[in-house]
């Protein structure tokens, strides 16, 4: 009979045992998964801030060379503005127009249509390549949204 009791009493301690190691074994599995979870979504958001890191530097040099490409054209406005002050300077244009004022006159009219010609083309190409930037960044964004198209 005292065998009997220690038998029953150790087979209780083994099934309680067994139990606690279960629900052990069923809290661990839980836990991995959350973090099996946790580390597929940190490794997404890492390919993400890689993908917008390598896009920002690729635009931070197209914008350095747009900038060095303004700066240079900068420059040849400059000594442009510089030719033409030292032509201004040269000549005295009241003079002139008292003198010859057709010829004056249509020198003016020429040079200023060829500037506002150069104004316009200029304009017209800058507005077009703001397009072309807005539709393929607008492209991309559709693409994200739905990429089956």
């Amino acid at each position: 009979m005292f065998g009997g009791k220690i038998a029953l009493i150790m087979g209780t301690v083994i099934l309680m045992m067994g139990g606690a190691f279960y629900a052990y074994f069923s809290y661990a599995q839980a836990e991995m998964k959350v973090l099996q979870e946790n580390a597929a979504k940190l490794e997404t958001a890492f390919q993400t801030q890689k993908a917008t890191t390598l896009a920002l530097e690729a635009r931070m040099v197209q914008f350095q060379e747009e900038n060095q490409k303004l700066t240079k054209d900068l420059r040849k406005a400059e000594e442009y503005k510089d030719e033409l002050i030292g032509k201004l300077q040269r000549h005295d244009l009241t003079r002139l127009s008292e003198q010859k004022p057709k010829l004056i006159e249509k020198r003016i009219n020429s040079a200023t249509k060829k500037l506002f010609d150069d104004i316009e083309q200029l304009t017209a190409e800058t507005i077009i390549k703001g397009l072309e930037v807005m539709n393929q960044e607008l492209d991309k964004q559709i693409e994200k949204q739905d990429p089956k198209q």
